[in-house]
């Protein structure tokens, strides 16, 4: 009980004050800049996940287009997609293969269908997502567009992918939907660990910054410490008494140098009242 009014005290301090709002400063400027860092960083795996997918996508789509304008050219008319033993399924497997498994790039999964939706070829890394009913009427209509899909796995565990549908066109239409995919899963672990990091760090920075703070304080006004003991041993009896002024040209210089000139004063009145009185 004999602490506390002590504990009360230095909690009522200035350089207690002055660290309290430092830190509560620092804590929102560090959580503004971190939030801006991880939205920032967020938005970017983002646009660089869909660039990728349409940029393969989009190369599986070009090639089948000019593959049926080839048909078109030299035999007048289109192989049928579903023919089996047809060019198409010589070339299809190929082209999966080259745009999913290029070296330089992060792989993707890549999927061909008829315009009706079913499925012709697949590049074969695993169950891909099955395409909303409105991703294959835009595509029919010639649209591409972009989807995020759940699915659950085997151990109920929800897995999400991202999905860029893209139409590859004949004279008559729509003849092909290349679908290009990929798992969020590496994009949300970062993005995960990130958030851990961030929610760990800054408490951790604020707690430390307050500690040095704290330090730094006191060593500031440490000489207005010193100044107050000097003022409590000042009476009536030793008005002579002066504070030390502080070495730094600052605002608690000025301070002692304005509290050392009043001494002055009242010393000079006293002794002309005593000189009087005698």
């Amino acid at each position: 009980m004999n602490k506390l009014p002590g504990l009360l005290q230095r909690f009522n301090s200035v350089r207690f004050r002055i660290t309290m709002w430092y830190a509560a400063a620092l804590a929102v400027t560090l959580t503004l800049f971190s939030l801006l860092v991880y939205n920032s960083l967020a938005k970017s795996l983002d646009d660089n996940m869909d660039k990728l997918l349409a940029y393969r996508a989009e190369g599986v789509a070009d090639a089948l287009e000019t593959y049926l304008e080839t048909e078109r050219i030299e035999a007048g008319k289109y192989t049928a997609a579903a023919a089996k033993g047809g060019v198409f399924y010589k070339i299809a497997p190929e082209l999966v293969k080259l745009h999913a498994d290029d070296p330089r790039q992060a792989s993707v999964g890549l999927r061909i269908m008829d315009a009706s939706g079913r499925e012709l070829e697949n590049s074969g890394r695993g169950d891909a997502p099955e395409l909303p009913e409105r991703t294959l009427k835009e595509a029919r209509r010639g649209n591409a567009a972009y989807d995020t899909i759940k699915l659950d796995d085997a151990d109920g565990e929800d897995l999400t992918f991202r999905s860029y549908a893209t139409p590859a066109a004949g004279s008559g239409g729509t003849a092909y939907i290349v679908q290009a995919y990929r798992s969020t899963y590496h994009t949300q672990f970062a993005l995960r660990n990130l958030r851990l990091m961030m929610a760990a760090l800054v408490p951790l920075i604020v707690l430390l910054t307050g500690a040095f703070g704290m330090f730094f304080a006191r060593v500031a006004l440490r000489p207005v410490a010193d100044m107050a003991r000097t003022m409590r041993q000042i009476t009536a009896e030793n008005l002579g008494l002066r504070l030390a002024p502080p070495p730094t040209r600052d605002e608690i210089r000025e301070l002692a140098d304005l509290f050392n000139a009043m001494l002055g004063r009242l010393e000079d009145s006293f002794l002309s009242e005593r000189r009087f009185i005698q």
